[in-house]
């Protein structure tokens, strides 16, 4: 808000009136003028940056005419940095970035860094790859296990060649190497014991080295492989195990550390070639590993078998975190269930309500991941939070949030007036758009708002994960950058932003470019 008072006198009572640019001002939408006596207030709500200029107070009576001019400046913060965004000196390696400064500074000088930054020699930035993440077994045999796992996030800047897989069995320390470098992500573990439980790391290798081990695998034993035992909720139970020895061992039941004793509900028997276990009424917490030991005079064995109970997950794990709290959104986090149903969890359910009222209202049904900002909340008024996991067999019990009430934090700027979304589809999105398999996607959308919307994909009812931005430089002097690490064949986009101490601008962004070999130059 801009205020302008001034005190004024004159026999007669002088005719108030105030100007702009050689325009007198009225008092309408969000000018508002008022006078007493001895006093005249000039306001202007939701000041913008072209509010800001000279304003003339001139009173008038049959005495005389007297002015008084008043410099006024809005602050804020830039405008988006002049385009086009130039990519030259194009490599395999790095690229040169070149703009031009905003045309409106916001009404304060652009940042630059006091000192200038070292020189860098130029050099090709090879590092160790990062691990693979934790792999899978696939599959399992007697003397064999297969696994499986996913390419590493970093390869180092440098191709990745092959991975190595080392095991050893749980029992020892020391690691056996399964293979030395497959360029395949599965392998095959042969000349196993039958029985015994191992346990795998695999090591990303590019031209520097091997990288740090991954994740150990989940132990398994080397065994011909079974399919787990999966059953609905509420359903009976029957699972009947192999199981031979002379003389006929005894056999004993633990899960999660404790032995089971026969119940109402659960109980087992052991015949002469096999363990019959009996659940009946299965619930939730039925879902596990069972570990059996059978025994006798010739000696101890141990095998294990998984339960998977189908029912609906168990609530979001809290306590949910609060964070970015301003005048009109939060930010919640969570955690996921600890048992999802035995079926993946495809979507959360979000609530929010008024501490003064018991009713929830939905916010959103159709959150793919455990975070979600929540917009459009009224300043000064306190909130909580209720959020619920689905699968496919049904939503779980809730968790809820402790009370937050949202407000301003620190001081608020003067910007400009706010206006809600529009979205622009092209024709040809009207109709159904049709891709080659394997080909990639390109979807362009044009969105007017201001300030910058929240922007969020879904597919099928279901939000996608966002593109993450790196930042290449927080303060450059100039408006030219050179961006090194670059690996190559890959492509990207720069974003270059205007930044004062109001505030970071708009953002001007350049077109998708490879990074390869270029001989001239290209413009975005």
């Amino acid at each position: 808000m801009l205020r302008i008072d001034a005190e004024i006198s004159g026999r007669p009572i002088p005719v108030i009136s105030w100007a702009k640019d050689g325009k007198e001002i009225e008092a309408k939408a969000r000018f508002e003028i008022s006078s007493t006596l001895t006093s005249t207030t000039l306001i202007v709500r939701d000041a913008i940056r072209r509010d800001s200029g000279q304003y003339v107070l001139t009173l008038q009576n049959v005495a005389g005419t007297r002015s008084l001019a008043v410099n006024c400046k809005v602050l804020d913060r830039p405008g988006p940095s002049a385009g086009p965004l130039e990519v030259t000196g194009l490599t395999a390696e790095k690229c040169t970035l070149t703009w031009g400064p905003p045309q409106e500074n916001g009404g304060a000088e652009i940042h630059a860094p006091s000192v200038p930054c070292p020189l860098t020699k130029a050099e090709d930035p090879l590092f160790l790859p990062s691990p693979p993440a934790k792999p899978k077994i696939i599959d399992s045999s007697k003397t064999s296990i297969t696994l499986s796992w996913n390419k590493p996030l970093f390869d180092g800047g440098s191709p990745v060649t092959g991975y190595m897989v080392e095991y050893r069995n749980t029992t020892d320390d020391d690691w056996t190497l399964g293979v030395s470098n497959t360029k395949s992500t599965e392998f095959t573990v042969v000349g196993l014991t039958s029985g015994a439980e191992y346990v795998f790391v695999v090591r990303s290798i590019n031209k520097i080295g091997p990288s740090e081990p991954s994740p150990e695998t989940d132990p398994q034993i080397a065994k011909d492989r079974e399919d787990e035992p999966i059953f609905l909720i509420s359903s009976n139970l029957k699972i009947e195990i192999p199981l031979t020895g002379k003389p006929q061992p005894k056999v004993s039941l633990s899960k999660d550390g404790q032995v089971l004793k026969s119940t109402m509900r659960f109980n087992s028997d052991v015949t002469t070639d096999s363990l019959i276990i009996y659940l009946r009424e299965s619930v939730a917490s039925d879902a596990g590993r069972y570990d059996i030991t059978a025994s006798n005079s010739s000696g101890t064995t141990k095998s294990f078998v998984n339960i998977v109970v189908l029912d609906r997950p168990s609530p979001p794990v809290g306590p949910v975190e609060m964070c970015d709290v301003t005048e009109d959104s939060v930010s919640l986090k969570w955690l996921p269930p600890a048992y999802d149903g035995g079926s993946p969890i495809t979507n959360y359910i979000v609530f929010k309500r008024e501490t003064t009222t018991a009713n929830w209202v939905e916010v959103s049904s159709a959150v793919a991941r455990c975070t979600i900002k929540i917009m459009k909340l009224i300043n000064g008024v306190e909130y909580q939070f209720r959020i619920r996991a689905e699968n496919r067999f049904g939503i779980s019990d809730h968790i809820d949030s402790p009370t937050v009430t949202v407000t301003t934090v620190g001081p608020v700027t003067c910007v400009d007036t706010y206006g809600a979304p529009e979205i622009e589809f092209p024709p040809e999105y009207l109709d159904v758009v049709k891709y080659k398999a394997g080909a990639t996607v390109h979807l362009k959308i044009g969105i007017i708002a201001k300030p910058q919307p929240t922007i969020e994909w879904y597919k099928d009812g279901k939000e996608l994960d966002r593109i993450l931005w790196s930042i290449i430089s927080e303060k450059l002097e100039d408006c030219i950058v050179t961006v090194p690490r670059l690996i190559k064949g890959n492509e990207y986009i720069f974003r270059v932003r205007g930044v004062n101490k109001y505030g970071v601008g708009d953002p001007l962004e350049s077109r998708p470019v490879i990074a390869q070999n270029s001989f001239g130059k290209e413009k975005f």
